[in-house]
């Protein structure tokens, strides 16, 4: 990895203060250097994976809710308990994986890799199994319990219909917390193929297996006994391929300290417990303390989920590969090159989520009563109002500054800004939501969790800017919005031609006519913009020439989006240079 240059060292974004990049303490690994270049195709498979994964959950939905009628309550609320002692069990082990997997291969070699995987694992498997033997004479209580603090907890969570099926219910949070980090890890080594295979069946299993029980007439436990049971199965052919890779056995090098794993882990878990859960969940107690209508509060959370899945829809697939990648990056603490690998993770954001996040917002409309139905045309403008927020954020990198944080050690920073953003949003939420007007009740809950989340983004930002020594892509994310513009404009005024945002007048329509609308709708829009970035060009020459290294079909695909390409490149040497 070549020093950044003169001009990337006196950026004007970077205070003059900031300390000197080191150069790296040794060249990068054949292994590390091998993680670079599955990048882009790592984040091909995961992206498929993240999609279908969407599009099973879809139908395990209504495969569960059709069969079971009104014993689906029981299985939402057991559900429920499940997701949050899932969450309780992953200690934000999944993210030390994507750092520290890579990142010690690429350091110390693979027996040093597998020491650490073989901690993370234990560590896992101890977590999980407190959790599932507590939990079943924690709910036997509660279901035997009828007042007191136990007994509105009996309530809550209905543990007297829950108990019969805790026995699965712990079966499957094992299982689940086993799985996952199995898949993180080989995630982290970008095998995503791999996991896009194992993950895949196992998601038609599930189907297969909740059809078959509520077929067979054993409810809500059979259907927990069956994911558990495939959960489990996931595990152990995740386990089974681990042996191959070496990451099974000791090796006779010196293990390496697994304190500083844990230290991520536990502030990654702090972390995500604020954006994950807090953030949101602290604006909608604050609706219930100023006796918002259930009504409203339905539909903030509509436009909240609908906007983040429109936000992720098409870079779900960068979330451990991106973190994987740099960290593989920063191997030998080569920062010049973990740098370069942040800022094309803040391209990607960009180029794929702003142009979906942009047409969302225009048939904003059209998409929340195609999906919601007529009675709930005011999730429109409230995802109108969030979507502002989303879009900034994403334009702000999109979580790639807080994994650049992440993979230099500075996660406390990271962890800081997030609690602040919390604040930040709380005290938002009280000024606005009993407003009256435009900006109040479910609107103005949007706008405090989008103030927060946006804010936290452009802190870490500048945080990583600071630390990295180099500037956020301002040039191509310019020119990003510059290509929207035609596309916009069209979208716009093709559906809208009666004036500022008006219901279209076929709203009334079948809903496979909405829909069908819509994919034509997209189809253009796609068209208008691959056009417009044709004659933009956003995409830089270096990253044509990074990216050529790590996949050279890629070159031809880029080029008629790349400004200052030269006419053909040399064939290139192994060399730890990123850029």
């Amino acid at each position: 990895m070549q020093p950044p240059s003169a001009a990337t060292v006196n950026d004007p974004i970077v205070a003059p203060e900031t300390p000197p990049i080191s150069a790296p303490t040794r060249p990068k690994g054949k292994e590390a250097e091998e993680l670079i270049r599955r990048a882009p195709v790592s984040y091909v498979w995961n992206q498929l994976g993240s999609m279908w994964q969407f599009v099973a959950l879809f139908m395990f939905n209504i495969v569960v809710v059709r069969g079971l009628g009104n014993a689906y309550g029981v299985l939402a609320v057991a559900l429920t308990l499940f997701n949050t002692l899932v969450y309780f069990a992953a200690f934000g082990l999944e993210d030390a994986a994507s750092v520290f997997v890579p990142r010690t291969l690429g350091d110390a070699g693979r027996p040093a890799m597998a020491s650490i995987v073989r901690k993370l694992l234990v560590t896992r498997v101890l977590m999980v199994g407190i959790l599932s033997i507590a939990i079943i004479p924690l709910i036997l209580v509660l279901g035997n319990a009828h007042s007191g603090v136990a007994g509105n907890l009996n309530q809550t969570l209905r543990a007297g219909d829950i108990a019969p099926v805790i026995l699965p219910l712990a079966l499957y949070l094992s299982g689940t917390g086993l799985a996952n980090l199995l898949g993180a890890i080989f995630t982290a080594l970008l095998r995503t193929r791999l996991t896009f295979i194992v993950n895949g069946l196992s998601q038609l299993a599930n189907l297969g297996g909740a059809f078959a029980a509520i077929r067979l007439g054993y409810g809500v436990g059979g259907v927990l006994w069956a994911v558990g049971i495939v959960t489990w199965a996931t595990a152990l052919i995740y386990l089974l391929l681990l042996a191959p890779l070496g990451l099974t056995r000791r090796g006779t090098a010196t293990p390496p300290s697994f304190a500083p794993v844990m230290r991520l882990g536990g502030t990654a878990w702090l972390t995500n417990l604020i954006s994950g859960a807090l953030l949101k969940q602290s604006v909608v107690w604050v609706m219930g303390f100023f006796v918002i209508a259930d009504i409203v509060i339905g539909r903030f959370n509509l436009a909240f989920q609908l906007s983040h899945a429109a936000a992720f829809l098409l870079i779900a697939g960068l979330g451990g590969v991106g973190l994987a990648a740099m960290a593989a990056a920063y191997s030998g603490e080569d920062r010049a090159g973990l740098a370069t690998a942040w800022r094309a993770v803040s391209k990607v954001q960009v180029l794929l989520a702003v142009p979906l996040l942009a047409f969302v917002f225009i048939h904003a409309q059209s998409i929340a009563v195609a999906l919601y139905g007529a009675n709930n045309i005011g999730v429109g403008d409230l995802m109108q109002i969030f979507l502002v927020f989303n879009i900034a954020q994403r334009l702000g990198g999109g979580g790639s500054s807080q994994a650049a944080l992440y993979v230099i050690g500075k996660q406390w920073l990271a962890l800081l800004t997030q609690w602040i953003g919390l604040i930040v949003t709380v005290g938002l939420a009280l000024a606005l939501v009993p407003a009256t007007g435009l900006f109040g009740g479910a609107a103005g809950a949007l706008i405090a969790v989008g103030v927060g989340q946006a804010g936290v983004e452009f802190a870490q930002l500048i945080l990583a800017s600071y630390y990295l020594r180099r500037k956020y892509p301002i040039r191509f994310t310019l020119r990003v919005c510059l290509a929207l513009i035609p596309p916009i404009a069209l979208a716009y005024f093709w559906r809208h031609p009666g004036g500022i945002l008006p219901i279209p007048s076929h709203i009334g329509a079948l809903p496979i006519g909405r829909f069908s609308d819509l994919i034509v709708a997209v189809i253009v829009f796609a068209i208008v913009l691959i056009a417009s970035l044709a004659i933009a060009r956003p995409i830089e020459a270096d990253d044509v020439e990074l990216l050529a290294q790590t996949n050279p079909r890629l070159r031809p695909i880029l080029r008629p989006f790349a400004s200052g390409l030269r006419p053909a490149i040399a064939t290139p040497t192994p060399s730890t240079n990123l850029e």
